[in-house]
């Protein structure tokens, strides 16, 4: 395996891994708003704004988030 192909793989471990993670967060954030509220989640939105500068890494942070509601009976 060439090192580009090792490293592409690494990457994909890395991001799933990740993935992983924001789903437990999530999904522990939504049984608590769940539990309080008793007002079921249906969606979860999240954007990102692109804030890099010039000549540096790119860098990402959260811009917004929305939430939609399963208020239909």
């Amino acid at each position: 395996m060439t090192e580009y192909l090792k490293m592409l793989h690494e990457i994909e471990a890395k991001k799933e891994a990740f993935e992983q993670h924001l789903a437990q967060v999530i999904n522990d954030e939504i049984s608590k708003f769940h539990k309080e509220n008793q007002i079921p989640i249906k969606d979860v939105y999240v954007t990102l704004a692109n804030v890099s500068a010039m000549g540096y890494s790119k860098q990402y942070v959260v811009s917004s988030v929305s939430v939609d509601l399963d208020t239909k009976p």
